[in-house]
Protein backbone atom coordinates (compact mmCIF):
# COMPACT_ATOMS: atom_id res chain seq x y z
CA UNK A 1 0.00 0.00 0.00
CA UNK A 2 1.64 2.84 -1.29
CA UNK A 3 -0.03 5.39 1.47
CA UNK A 4 1.02 3.38 4.50
CA UNK A 5 4.42 3.80 2.90
CA UNK A 6 4.23 6.99 2.50
CA UNK A 7 2.80 7.99 5.89
CA UNK A 8 6.10 5.91 7.32
CA UNK A 9 8.49 7.50 5.10
CA UNK A 10 6.92 10.94 6.52
CA UNK A 11 7.40 9.76 9.74
CA UNK A 12 10.73 8.20 9.22
CA UNK A 13 11.96 11.52 7.74
CA UNK A 14 10.32 13.37 10.80
CA UNK A 15 12.51 11.33 13.17
CA UNK A 16 15.39 11.95 11.35
CA UNK A 17 15.93 8.31 10.29
CA UNK A 18 16.64 9.73 6.46
CA UNK A 19 18.08 6.54 5.51
CA UNK A 20 14.56 4.53 6.59
CA UNK A 21 12.87 7.47 4.70
CA UNK A 22 15.05 7.32 1.39
CA UNK A 23 13.97 3.53 1.53
CA UNK A 24 10.17 3.76 1.72
CA UNK A 25 10.38 6.61 -1.33
CA UNK A 26 11.90 4.07 -3.16
CA UNK A 27 9.55 1.56 -2.27
CA UNK A 28 6.97 3.87 -3.27
CA UNK A 29 8.70 5.02 -7.15
CA UNK A 30 8.71 1.18 -7.52
CA UNK A 31 4.93 0.75 -6.63
CA UNK A 32 3.62 3.76 -8.63
CA UNK A 33 6.01 6.26 -10.54
CA UNK A 34 2.92 8.58 -10.64
CA UNK A 35 2.25 9.35 -6.92
CA UNK A 36 2.34 12.85 -6.56
CA UNK A 37 3.19 13.00 -2.50
CA UNK A 38 6.43 10.83 -2.62
CA UNK A 39 7.65 13.46 -5.33
CA UNK A 40 6.74 16.32 -3.01
CA UNK A 41 8.37 14.76 0.20
CA UNK A 42 11.43 13.63 -1.65
CA UNK A 43 11.96 17.67 -3.01
CA UNK A 44 11.51 18.57 0.48
CA UNK A 45 14.38 16.98 1.16
CA UNK A 46 16.40 18.54 -0.94
CA UNK A 47 15.32 21.73 -0.08
CA UNK A 48 16.03 21.43 3.38
CA UNK A 49 19.59 19.10 2.46
CA UNK A 50 21.21 21.26 -0.53
CA UNK A 51 23.07 24.75 0.12
CA UNK A 52 22.22 25.79 -3.59
CA UNK A 53 18.65 26.99 -3.97
CA UNK A 54 19.16 26.69 -7.95
CA UNK A 55 19.10 23.05 -6.82
CA UNK A 56 15.27 23.29 -5.47
CA UNK A 57 14.05 25.05 -7.86
CA UNK A 58 15.05 23.26 -10.75
CA UNK A 59 14.00 20.02 -9.22
CA UNK A 60 10.30 22.02 -8.74
CA UNK A 61 10.68 22.69 -12.64
CA UNK A 62 10.88 19.70 -13.74
CA UNK A 63 8.15 18.27 -11.39
CA UNK A 64 5.88 20.97 -13.13
CA UNK A 65 6.55 19.92 -16.10
CA UNK A 66 5.94 16.37 -14.62
CA UNK A 67 2.41 17.40 -12.82
CA UNK A 68 1.37 20.51 -14.69
CA UNK A 69 -1.61 20.84 -12.96
CA UNK A 70 -0.62 20.77 -9.29
CA UNK A 71 -1.06 23.78 -7.04
CA UNK A 72 1.08 22.54 -4.07
CA UNK A 73 4.23 22.48 -6.69
CA UNK A 74 3.40 26.09 -8.24
CA UNK A 75 2.97 27.30 -5.40
CA UNK A 76 5.80 26.38 -3.89
CA UNK A 77 7.92 27.64 -6.88
CA UNK A 78 6.49 31.07 -6.52
CA UNK A 79 7.45 31.23 -2.69
CA UNK A 80 11.50 30.10 -3.78
CA UNK A 81 11.65 32.85 -6.52
CA UNK A 82 10.39 35.38 -3.94
CA UNK A 83 13.50 34.50 -1.10
CA UNK A 84 16.00 37.00 -0.78
CA UNK A 85 17.62 34.74 2.37
CA UNK A 86 17.67 31.15 1.47
CA UNK A 87 19.53 29.88 4.36
CA UNK A 88 16.96 31.38 6.98
CA UNK A 89 14.57 30.03 4.44
CA UNK A 90 15.88 27.23 4.69
CA UNK A 91 15.77 26.91 8.82
CA UNK A 92 12.25 27.27 9.02
CA UNK A 93 10.60 25.89 6.01
CA UNK A 94 7.89 23.67 7.19
CA UNK A 95 6.81 20.52 5.78
CA UNK A 96 3.37 21.56 5.09
CA UNK A 97 3.78 24.21 2.72
CA UNK A 98 5.40 22.03 0.76
CA UNK A 99 3.97 18.67 0.67
CA UNK A 100 0.31 17.64 0.46
CA UNK A 101 -0.67 15.15 2.42
CA UNK A 102 -3.18 13.38 1.30
CA UNK A 103 -6.30 11.99 3.30
CA UNK A 104 -6.86 8.45 4.44
CA UNK A 105 -9.14 6.71 2.09
CA UNK A 106 -11.49 4.02 3.70
CA UNK A 107 -10.41 0.59 3.40
CA UNK A 108 -13.31 -2.44 3.23
CA UNK A 109 -12.44 -5.86 4.15
CA UNK A 110 -15.85 -8.46 3.06
CA UNK A 111 -15.74 -11.47 5.00
CA UNK A 112 -18.97 -13.35 4.94
CA UNK A 113 -21.21 -11.22 3.40
CA UNK A 114 -19.86 -8.09 6.71
CA UNK A 115 -18.22 -4.82 5.57
CA UNK A 116 -15.63 -3.93 7.97
CA UNK A 117 -14.65 -0.39 7.56
CA UNK A 118 -11.04 0.60 9.53
CA UNK A 119 -10.55 4.44 9.33
CA UNK A 120 -9.53 4.07 13.14
CA UNK A 121 -5.77 2.36 12.81
CA UNK A 122 -5.24 5.37 9.96
CA UNK A 123 -6.42 7.65 11.98
CA UNK A 124 -3.96 7.47 14.66
CA UNK A 125 -1.13 6.81 12.62
CA UNK A 126 -2.09 10.08 11.18
CA UNK A 127 -1.64 11.68 14.70
CA UNK A 128 1.06 9.57 15.58
CA UNK A 129 3.03 11.47 12.65
CA UNK A 130 1.55 14.64 13.64
CA UNK A 131 3.18 14.23 17.13
CA UNK A 132 6.52 13.31 15.22
CA UNK A 133 6.48 15.98 13.26
CA UNK A 134 5.95 18.40 16.10
CA UNK A 135 8.99 17.39 18.24
CA UNK A 136 11.34 16.54 15.53
CA UNK A 137 10.76 20.07 13.31
CA UNK A 138 13.65 21.83 15.40
CA UNK A 139 16.17 19.00 15.57
CA UNK A 140 15.28 18.07 11.52
CA UNK A 141 16.32 21.87 10.72
CA UNK A 142 19.24 21.45 12.68
CA UNK A 143 20.68 18.25 11.88
CA UNK A 144 20.65 19.74 8.53
CA UNK A 145 22.22 23.10 8.91
CA UNK A 146 25.33 21.21 10.96
CA UNK A 147 25.80 18.42 8.51
CA UNK A 148 25.36 19.87 5.22
CA UNK A 149 28.57 20.25 3.14
CA UNK A 150 29.57 23.88 2.07
CA UNK A 151 31.43 22.90 -1.12
CA UNK A 152 31.81 19.66 -2.63
CA UNK A 153 34.90 19.10 -5.28
CA UNK A 154 35.73 16.27 -7.41
CA UNK A 155 39.26 15.86 -5.50
CA UNK A 156 37.11 15.60 -1.85
CA UNK A 157 34.65 12.69 -3.38
CA UNK A 158 36.40 11.34 -5.87
CA UNK A 159 36.13 7.96 -3.43
CA UNK A 160 32.52 8.33 -3.84
CA UNK A 161 31.97 8.44 -7.28
CA UNK A 162 34.20 4.94 -7.31
CA UNK A 163 31.42 3.31 -5.11
CA UNK A 164 28.92 4.14 -7.42
CA UNK A 165 28.88 0.80 -10.10
CA UNK A 166 26.61 -1.13 -12.07
CA UNK A 167 26.23 -5.07 -11.56
CA UNK A 168 24.74 -6.44 -14.78
CA UNK A 169 25.74 -10.27 -13.77
CA UNK A 170 22.97 -9.70 -11.03
CA UNK A 171 19.76 -8.24 -12.93
CA UNK A 172 19.12 -6.92 -16.04
CA UNK A 173 20.45 -2.92 -16.27
CA UNK A 174 17.36 -2.25 -19.18
CA UNK A 175 13.73 -2.75 -19.57
CA UNK A 176 13.62 -4.24 -23.18
CA UNK A 177 9.55 -3.92 -23.20
CA UNK A 178 8.07 -0.54 -21.93
CA UNK A 179 4.71 0.69 -22.50
CA UNK A 180 6.22 4.22 -22.68
CA UNK A 181 8.54 5.44 -25.46
CA UNK A 182 11.87 7.16 -24.25
CA UNK A 183 14.08 9.73 -26.79
CA UNK A 184 16.97 6.60 -25.77
CA UNK A 185 16.93 3.06 -26.27
CA UNK A 186 19.63 0.45 -25.36
CA UNK A 187 19.35 -2.98 -26.68
CA UNK A 188 21.77 -4.85 -24.52
CA UNK A 189 23.59 -4.05 -20.30
CA UNK A 190 26.99 -3.57 -22.05
CA UNK A 191 26.19 -0.76 -24.52
CA UNK A 192 24.65 1.34 -21.18
CA UNK A 193 27.01 0.06 -19.08
CA UNK A 194 29.81 1.41 -20.94
CA UNK A 195 27.92 4.36 -21.40
CA UNK A 196 27.74 4.94 -17.42
CA UNK A 197 31.93 3.78 -17.07
CA UNK A 198 32.89 6.81 -19.93
CA UNK A 199 30.85 9.09 -17.52
CA UNK A 200 32.14 7.74 -14.16
CA UNK A 201 35.83 8.41 -15.97
CA UNK A 202 34.74 12.05 -17.58
CA UNK A 203 33.80 13.41 -14.28
CA UNK A 204 37.31 12.49 -13.42
CA UNK A 205 38.67 14.20 -15.82
CA UNK A 206 36.91 17.27 -15.04
CA UNK A 207 34.90 17.11 -17.93
CA UNK A 208 31.55 17.85 -16.36
CA UNK A 209 29.48 19.09 -19.18
CA UNK A 210 30.65 15.98 -21.40
CA UNK A 211 29.38 13.43 -18.49
CA UNK A 212 26.47 15.18 -17.94
CA UNK A 213 25.57 14.77 -21.41
CA UNK A 214 25.67 11.12 -20.91
CA UNK A 215 24.27 10.72 -17.64
CA UNK A 216 21.35 12.63 -18.92
CA UNK A 217 21.36 10.31 -21.99
CA UNK A 218 20.85 7.38 -19.78
CA UNK A 219 18.30 8.72 -17.14
CA UNK A 220 16.01 9.30 -20.60
CA UNK A 221 16.18 5.66 -21.53
CA UNK A 222 14.93 2.24 -20.87
CA UNK A 223 17.48 1.81 -18.46
CA UNK A 224 15.60 0.00 -14.71
CA UNK A 225 14.77 2.22 -11.61
CA UNK A 226 18.23 1.17 -9.76
CA UNK A 227 20.29 2.26 -12.55
CA UNK A 228 18.52 5.33 -12.93
CA UNK A 229 19.20 5.95 -9.12
CA UNK A 230 22.74 5.89 -9.07
CA UNK A 231 22.60 7.94 -12.30
CA UNK A 232 20.70 10.56 -10.08
CA UNK A 233 23.18 10.34 -7.49
CA UNK A 234 26.24 11.50 -10.43
CA UNK A 235 24.06 14.15 -11.50
CA UNK A 236 23.73 15.83 -8.48
CA UNK A 237 27.61 15.19 -7.60
CA UNK A 238 27.92 17.50 -10.98
CA UNK A 239 25.31 19.96 -10.72
CA UNK A 240 26.64 21.07 -7.04
CA UNK A 241 30.10 21.71 -7.73
CA UNK A 242 30.16 25.14 -7.51
CA UNK A 243 33.73 26.00 -10.07
CA UNK A 244 32.86 24.05 -12.87
CA UNK A 245 33.54 25.63 -16.59
CA UNK A 246 30.99 27.67 -18.33
CA UNK A 247 31.20 26.36 -21.73
CA UNK A 248 29.74 27.57 -25.43
CA UNK A 249 26.84 25.03 -26.13
CA UNK A 250 25.34 25.67 -29.86
CA UNK A 251 21.34 27.30 -29.31
CA UNK A 252 19.80 24.69 -31.96
CA UNK A 253 21.77 21.30 -30.12
CA UNK A 254 20.12 22.74 -27.06
CA UNK A 255 16.92 23.81 -28.13
CA UNK A 256 16.39 20.02 -30.16
CA UNK A 257 17.39 17.58 -27.81
CA UNK A 258 17.01 19.80 -24.38
CA UNK A 259 16.85 16.60 -22.09
CA UNK A 260 20.58 16.04 -22.89
CA UNK A 261 21.80 19.44 -21.49
CA UNK A 262 19.98 19.74 -18.06
CA UNK A 263 22.41 21.08 -15.43
CA UNK A 264 24.76 22.19 -18.19
CA UNK A 265 27.14 25.29 -17.04
CA UNK A 266 26.37 27.17 -20.68
CA UNK A 267 27.90 30.68 -21.77
CA UNK A 268 26.08 32.60 -24.16
CA UNK A 269 26.11 35.83 -25.99
CA UNK A 270 23.38 37.68 -27.37
CA UNK A 271 20.64 41.01 -27.08
CA UNK A 272 18.77 41.69 -23.39
CA UNK A 273 14.84 42.52 -24.40
CA UNK A 274 11.87 42.22 -22.11
CA UNK A 275 13.97 42.69 -18.84
CA UNK A 276 11.71 42.72 -15.06
CA UNK A 277 13.18 44.10 -11.68
CA UNK A 278 12.19 42.76 -8.63
CA UNK A 279 13.62 42.78 -5.50
CA UNK A 280 16.74 41.23 -5.93
CA UNK A 281 15.51 39.41 -8.38
CA UNK A 282 15.98 39.84 -12.45
CA UNK A 283 14.28 38.50 -15.27
CA UNK A 284 14.76 38.81 -19.06
CA UNK A 285 14.60 37.37 -22.70
CA UNK A 286 18.17 36.72 -24.19
CA UNK A 287 18.40 36.60 -28.05
CA UNK A 288 21.18 34.31 -28.34
CA UNK A 289 24.11 35.31 -30.92
CA UNK A 290 22.21 38.30 -31.82
CA UNK A 291 23.76 40.23 -34.64
CA UNK A 292 22.57 43.31 -36.66
CA UNK A 293 18.88 43.49 -38.61
CA UNK A 294 17.19 41.56 -35.72
CA UNK A 295 18.94 38.35 -36.73
CA UNK A 296 19.72 35.17 -33.71
CA UNK A 297 19.49 31.94 -33.35
CA UNK A 298 16.71 31.64 -30.36
CA UNK A 299 15.21 32.94 -27.61
CA UNK A 300 16.23 31.99 -23.70
CA UNK A 301 14.47 33.10 -20.92
CA UNK A 302 17.36 34.26 -18.13
CA UNK A 303 16.63 34.39 -14.24
CA UNK A 304 19.35 36.11 -12.13
CA UNK A 305 19.57 36.78 -8.63
CA UNK A 306 20.56 39.96 -8.57
CA UNK A 307 18.79 42.79 -9.71
CA UNK A 308 21.33 45.52 -8.84
CA UNK A 309 22.73 44.10 -12.40
CA UNK A 310 23.27 47.28 -14.75
CA UNK A 311 22.02 45.87 -17.86
CA UNK A 312 19.17 47.18 -19.99
CA UNK A 313 16.69 46.27 -22.83
CA UNK A 314 19.35 46.63 -26.11
CA UNK A 315 22.42 45.59 -23.88
CA UNK A 316 24.38 42.92 -25.60
CA UNK A 317 25.73 40.85 -22.51
CA UNK A 318 27.57 37.38 -21.61
CA UNK A 319 25.31 35.24 -19.78
CA UNK A 320 27.23 32.53 -17.59
CA UNK A 321 24.49 30.07 -16.41
CA UNK A 322 22.51 26.63 -15.82
CA UNK A 323 20.44 25.24 -18.43
CA UNK A 324 17.70 23.88 -15.99
CA UNK A 325 14.63 23.09 -18.39
CA UNK A 326 12.38 24.35 -21.21
CA UNK A 327 9.44 25.95 -19.86
CA UNK A 328 5.64 26.66 -21.30
CA UNK A 329 3.73 25.54 -24.19
CA UNK A 330 6.83 26.75 -26.09
CA UNK A 331 9.43 24.67 -24.44
CA UNK A 332 11.11 28.05 -24.03
CA UNK A 333 14.79 27.12 -22.64
CA UNK A 334 14.92 28.51 -19.10
CA UNK A 335 18.31 29.30 -17.49
CA UNK A 336 19.07 30.15 -14.09
CA UNK A 337 22.73 32.99 -14.53
CA UNK A 338 25.67 32.86 -12.52
CA UNK A 339 27.09 35.95 -14.06
CA UNK A 340 25.87 38.57 -16.53
CA UNK A 341 29.26 40.91 -18.01
CA UNK A 342 27.78 43.66 -20.50
CA UNK A 343 29.52 44.11 -23.47
CA UNK A 344 30.77 47.43 -24.63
Amino acid sequence: DKYIYFLLSLSYFLANRFNDADSFIKKIKNIDPEYLPCFQLETFIILKSTNNINIVISRYIELIKKFPKDKTLKRSLFILHKIDDFNNFQKNARLYDFVSVPKPGRKVISHRKTKIFINKQIKISIIVFLVIAVSSATALSVYFILNRETERTPAKAISQIDMVNLDSSRYDLIYKIRKEKTPIFYFSNENLLKDFKSAKLLIKKNKFNNALKILNKLNNSNANYRVKEKIEFLRKFIIEIEDRNFEHVPFKDVSKNPYLYKGFNIRWKGRVTNIKKKKQKLTFSLLVDYVNNDIFTGIAEIYFDKSQCEIKNGDTVIVKAIFVNTIGSGNRIYLIAKDIRKVM
